[in-house]
């Protein structure tokens, strides 16, 4: 039995030329503006209906059982992504969640911009500011570069294996400048991922 993919040949990306990588990222960043909205609703609904303490209150078994949930409908948005309408459908369902799985930490940091003297958004504006920069910049720099990233796929692969165990243990050494380095390693892995992708 033939392999469903064995006869599609992939180019790496810096191959291909400047225009048709633009095509494809306007259709892609068009996908990922509308999660983002959904993912804004999600969050805002969860936040004024009261939805976003249930994560708070759940404690760490219900955090584990609400981050599966979100790994497994992730896993569903993959098996459905050929079949048209219900991965739109799946794919709404997932960035609505998503804004339910984040309302707490928005809420957490709305609290604290609050006590601090801030506005109730003003750590949640800084911090998407601060992501939306850093990605639109590296996206940039991989549209407009002649590089071929595709050499760091196995570096970031283990690199994302490896934060995901420092988070296991960040959460038992509960030590801030362990966390700092752990998010600093969490942004430069995933800003890796900008450019591989």
């Amino acid at each position: 039995m033939a392999q469903p993919y064995q006869s599609v040949h992939v180019r790496p990306v810096a191959q291909i030329s400047v225009s048709a990588r633009l095509k494809f990222l306007q259709k892609v960043y068009g996908w990922m503006a509308a999660a983002m909205v959904l993912c804004g609703v999600g969050t805002y609904v969860s936040i004024t209906t009261g939805l976003a303490e249930l994560p708070l209150r759940m404690g760490f078994g219900g955090a584990i059982v609400m981050t599966l949930a979100w790994v497994g409908l992730g896993w569903v948005v993959n098996k459905v992504r050929h079949q048209p309408v219900v991965n739109v459908i799946a794919f709404a369902a997932y960035a609505l969640f998503t804004g339910f799985v984040v309302s707490g930490i928005v809420m957490v940091a709305m609290i604290v911009s609050l006590q601090t003297g801030g506005g109730a958004m003003s750590l949640v504006w800084q911090a998407f500011g601060i992501t939306a920069g850093m990605f639109g910049g590296l996206s940039i720099y991989a549209i407009t570069t002649k590089r071929d990233f595709s050499w760091m796929r196995g570096i970031l692969v283990i690199g994302m294996f490896a934060v995901l165990g420092l988070l296991i243990v960040d959460w038992f050494v509960q030590s801030t400048i362990f966390s700092m380095a752990v998010s600093f390693l969490t942004i430069m892995v995933f800003g890796g991922f900008v450019l591989y992708d």
